[in-house]
């Protein structure tokens, strides 16, 4: 399963938001091996060692776009959370669990606590106190 774009390119938040979609709606094993099948093709595609996944992925799994789009990930991290209380972590499963942690602290790190990062748009700041240094969001992404 692989959400596209009209220029036949996977995005994150489809992914996110598929994954999503997939363990609410999944009732039966061919629905948790979809949602299965999201995941690692999240985890294929993922920015290492951020957690996080490429915001834009070609028809041919190529990365087209590097910056990550944090909806995305919380989706996908929620979505984790959601499959660990439906179906459990271990005993067969991924851990479901570790992997919603895993990218968690990697949008704590990344896209939250980025100090003193040149790259990140979101907040990059040295000083947490200080909010003179917060940096302005000039467009729609975030490089990471």
């Amino acid at each position: 399963m692989r959400v596209v774009t009209n220029s036949n390119e996977s995005i994150s938040e489809g992914i996110g938001f598929g994954m999503l979609i997939t363990v609410y709606m999944a009732d039966s094993a061919v629905g948790k091996a979809d949602f299965d099948g999201l995941l690692r093709y999240y985890r294929s595609k993922e920015k290492t060692p951020k957690a996080l996944m490429n915001w834009r992925i070609s028809a041919a799994g190529a990365i087209i776009d590097g910056y990550v789009a944090p909806d995305g990930d919380i989706d996908a991290a929620y979505a984790l959370l959601v499959a660990d209380k439906k179906w459990g972590s271990g005993g067969g499963n991924p851990n479901y669990k570790a992997e919603a942690v895993r990218i968690l602290n990697g949008l704590q790190a990344w896209v939250v606590l980025n100090r003193g990062a040149n790259d990140s748009k979101l907040v990059n700041q040295t000083d947490m106190s200080n909010t003179t240094h917060l940096e302005t969001l000039t467009d729609n992404t975030m490089s990471s």
